[in-house]
């Protein structure tokens, strides 16, 4: 049987149930709602295992995926990050853009919460998101980051609606960028060439994306040729992958 924990009507039940508790020591933590709530009642990040749920270093990646687009990020006006969580990339995306508006969209009314309470150059929306739903706005960059759509689930209409859903919000010039564990049979991977076929009309470049230490290494101007090259020859093994897609 295919998990559908990850679909709104499921993951609202669920935070339902997380937003019983007002004791963290009542939350479970395996999960992002209890994760989510035992940080925002009080419990510290390292024993909530928010870190399991949420990347709390999320500089080095979100840099690495811009470079992807051969873009200025000062000239970015508007960017959109789906399935925000507690909001660190959300942050870090506005510091990476510093003349656009970032707005940061989750379902979980604690991850929101605790965004608007701690990242202040960030618009927060606490909100469900599917493809059936009014639009959020028009955008230059729309980042999705592990969203739960593309990396829960094989099924090839789900990915096909939800790009749709984003595309039809991206500026003429705009960029979509999908972040996710490769090499999972629940997720966009199984369907990426697919969802290509379907959308002529749009480029889809696949890139793989270094975890944070080789990113550093990469940074770093006086490497010698050796050491470059074994770096990119570990990279190629990197987990990771950045789908951009942009109008052709």
């Amino acid at each position: 049987m295919k998990n559908k924990k990850w679909t709104p009507k499921n993951l609202s039940k669920t935070q339902e149930k997380a937003l019983e508790s007002n004791d963290f020591n009542e939350l479970e933590r395996y999960g992002d709602f209890g994760a989510y709530r035992r940080v925002l009642l009080g419990d510290d990040v390292e024993n909530s295992m928010l870190g399991f749920h949420n990347s709390l270093n999320p500089g080095p990646k979100v840099d690495f995926c811009h470079g992807l687009l051969k873009r200025s990020a000062d000239n970015v006006a508007s960017v959109l990050d789906v399935g925000c969580g507690m909001g660190y990339t959300a942050n870090e995306i506005s510091s990476l853009y510093p003349n656009a508006r970032v707005l940061a969209v989750d379902i979980s009314e604690d991850a929101v919460k605790f965004g608007r309470k701690t990242f202040s150059g960030v618009d927060f929306v606490c909100q469900c998101i599917e493809p059936e739903n009014p639009a959020l706005g028009q955008f230059d960059i729309i980042y999705a980051f592990e969203f739960y759509p593309f990396t829960r689930t094989s099924e090839l209409n789900t990915h096909l609606n939800y790009i749709k859903y984003f595309l039809s919000q991206l500026n003429v010039d705009g960029n979509f960028v999908i972040h996710l564990l490769w090499n999972n049979s629940e997720s966009i991977y199984t369907t990426i060439s697919s969802i290509e076929k379907e959308l002529p009309e749009f480029k889809f470049s696949i890139h793989t994306v270094p975890n944070e230490k080789i990113h550093r290494i990469f940074k770093i101007g006086f490497l010698s040729i050796f050491f470059d090259y074994l770096a990119r020859l570990f990279l190629r093994r990197a987990p990771n992958k950045g789908i951009v897609i942009s109008r052709a």
